[in-house]
This record gives C-alpha cells, sequence and structure tokens, in this order.
C-alpha cells in the first residue's frame, strides 16, 4: 500500500513516507484528532482476529522503557476497498536513525559509546520482559535529541 502526502487514513494524515520494511510501512503522520505527529507502521493485515500482525506494538507495549520507541497504540483499520491493515502508532523520532545520521555526519567515540549505552539499556529491558529484539543495527536505532531509542520490534520473539 502507498499512500500520498495529505491522504486521510481514519483519523490520520499522511505527512512523509520514511521507510518500508520486510512486513509493513512506515510514515510520518498527523493524528488529527490530538494534533500531534506520530510514526504509524501499517502492515497488511489479513485476518484482525489473529492478530499476528499487532504482534509488535503489543511487545512494544509490554517493554515500554525511556530507550525504547514509544508506543500509542495499535488498532486496524479498513480501505474503501475493504483491505484490512494493523496500524501501530508510534512515537515519532524526527531525527531519523542512527544510520541516518552516520550517512550524514562523523560520530565521534564519545557518541558512539553514549549511543550503543543507550541502544543497550533498552535491549536489556526487553531481555528483562523475556523479549528477543533479533534485528540489533543501526537502522534500528532512532535519534530523539540526545537520547537514542530501539526500535522495530518487528522479529522480535517472546523467550
Amino acid at each position: 500500500m502507498k499512500l500520498q502526502i495529505n491522504q486521510q487514513l481514519g483519523k490520520y494524515v499522511t505527512q512523509q513516507h520514511l521507510g518500508q520494511g520486510r512486513f509493513g510501512t512506515v510514515y510520518r503522520m498527523q493524528d488529527s484528532l490530538v494534533a500531534r505527529e506520530c510514526a504509524l507502521k501499517i502492515v497488511p493485515n489479513k485476518n484482525p482476529n489473529e492478530f499476528k500482525e499487532h504482534y509488535e506494538g503489543q511487545i512494544l507495549h509490554k517493554c515500554r522503557h525511556e530507550y525504547i520507541v514509544g508506543v500509542n497504540s495499535v488498532d486496524v483499520l479498513q480501505l474503501p476497498t475493504g483491505e484490512l491493515y494493523a496500524v501501530i502508532d508510534m512515537e515519532y523520532c524526527p531525527d531519523g536513525s542512527v544510520q541516518d545520521l552516520l550517512e550524514r555526519e562523523f560520530i565521534s567515540v564519545r557518541r558512539s559509546l553514549k549511543i550503543m549505552i543507550d541502544a543497550c539499556f533498552g535491549l536489556e529491558h526487553a531481555h528483562r520482559q523475556s523479549i528477543l529484539h533479533r534485528d540489533f543495527k543501526l537502522a534500528n536505532i532512532m535519534v530523539t535529541g540526545h537520547r537514542f531509542k530501539l526500535s522495530d520490534f518487528g522479529v522480535a520473539k517472546r523467550i
């Protein structure tokens, strides 16, 4: 599914395409009801009763932590075509990922250590919740000012 800028999807209005992954597409959206920006991951959902597509949102909710990207809600939206989509409304990180940061500028050793420490605090918290991330990489560490947060739990597994 490809959304156009300013396209309405339920209460969300598309602002920008952020990325495409194996399981879904992420957009920067405006939640028109509460006037806030969010990152919305949209995943095709063949059967909303099975909740397979909601798994990432459930994990993010279970792993709430200051070094893990926050989840606001998980829902099912139906398009006019009748197609169902799982939507995971997450914290928007305007500075992008550490991978994006690395492509834009030099990262000092000191800052590299800060990035890894923050991400590892998030990872440790997930492990304490019996969650394995299984996709730990620079593209899945988001930049939020001077803090770095682990994201993309799409292939995470409960242990």
